[in-house]
This record gives structure tokens, sequence and C-alpha cells, in this order.
């Protein structure tokens, strides 16, 4: 395990753009494989599919190879270093990049000095803020509609599907996140900030999906 996310730090020291790109493009895939079992497992399926939908995954993995892994990765390169004045004696522990990131964890607990940790919240509460407001519920928005045109909807249809569909889950996507990007912006070194979104991506595209199937398609009669 260890030699893998080496390896895999050094591609992001090398070509973070890349490795980012390809990164989405694969947890993306596998959320949308993920999503499929379980759709097929409950009768959550649309109506006439009969087998495995490859090409529904391959828009998905698309998606994550040519949107969400560039998008993501110049977001959060841009959102560290905008908050970087912010820092001021902050634990060398907690700006450092090393895999060891428990450990990270564990020392934040030992208090040392009331202010350092204040200015930690704080910029973690500015991050997050700034996060959910200008990045994460605009990215939700692009990505219902940008993915309805890869279905071959028409632009004016992918645009009344995304107001649906964003009007639904807008307030459980902020719930969702809030927690998630504390605890990603206080425990993650921030070259993995990127990589942890996009694995988060992968859990709730995946549950998103289960609940759109059985909002529009029901559970079908065989798995009663």
């Amino acid at each position: 395990m260890a030699p893998a996310a080496l390896r895999y730090a050094r591609a992001l020291a090398r070509q973070p753009g890349v490795t980012h790109a390809l990164t989405a493009g694969a947890l993306y895939g596998c959320g949308d494989c993920v999503s499929q079992l379980i759709e097929k497992s409950y009768g959550l399926q649309s109506t006439g599919k009969k087998k495995y939908n490859f090409e529904r995954t391959l828009r998905m993995a698309t998606f994550g190879l040519c949107f969400a892994g560039p998008i993501l990765g110049s977001w959060y390169f841009l959102l560290h270093r905008s908050v970087s004045t912010m820092r001021t004696a902050l634990p060398a522990s907690l700006g450092s990049t090393r895999l060891d990131w428990l450990s990270t964890f564990k020392k934040m607990y030992i208090i040392k000095s009331r202010g350092v940790y204040t200015e930690k919240l704080r910029e973690v509460t500015a991050k997050v803020a700034a996060d959910i407001f200008f990045f994460q519920l605009p990215f939700l928005g692009f990505y219902f509609f940008t993915v309805g045109l890869m279905e071959g909807l028409p632009a004016r249809v992918s645009y009344e599907r995304c107001r649906q569909d964003f009007g639904e889950v807008w307030s459980c996507y902020v719930a969702f996140w809030v927690p998630m990007q504390t605890l990603n912006f206080l425990i993650v070194p921030s070259r993995y900030t990127a990589f942890t979104v996009n694995a988060a991506n992968g859990v709730f595209t995946t549950i998103l999906s289960v609940y759109r199937h059985y909002r529009d398609y029901g559970i079908s009669k065989e798995a009663k």
C-alpha cells in the first residue's frame, strides 16, 4: 500500500493535471459501476433495461476525466493558495504532505497553543464556506446539466432536468459536503484534497443515482 501511495504522490508532484484527470475518471467510473449493481439488486433499473449499461459508465468516466479531475485540481490549488495568508504559526505536522496523516490527526489534539488552533479553525471555516458556495453548489448544477447533454438530451431539456434535480437535492448536498470538507481541510494534506473530493463524489453520485432511479422508476415487481 505504501509504495503505491508514494508513486501516486510522485505522480501528483510531476503531473498534477493528468493525475487528477485519470483519478477522477477511474473514481467516477467505479462509482457508476457500484450504482448499477445496487440498482439491479433492489430492482431500481430504468424501464426496459436488461443488462449492464457500459455506455453510462463510460459517460461518467468521461465526465470525471475531462471535467471533474481538471476542474477540481485547479479549484483546490487556487483555494489553498488564496487562504495561505491566513496560516500563521501552524504546527509543522499540519502543513506536512507526508502520508502518515493519521498520526497528524492524533497530534492535533495535543494542546500547545490555543491561538494556533483558533487560526486553523478560522482557516478551515473560510475554506469550507468558500468551497460550498463558490464551487460545490455551482459544480452540482454543472454536473446535472453536462451529464444530461452527454446523454443526448437537448440543452433545454437538460436545463429543466437540472433545475428539478438541483432543487430536490441541494440541501442534502450541503449536508453531505460541510462535514466532509471540514474533515478534508482539517486532516488531509493539501495535495490530496482533490483526490479526497473525487472519492467522496463517487460516493455521493452513487447515492444520487440510486435516489433518482427510485424516484423515476420505483421498485420493479420482480424485486418486491
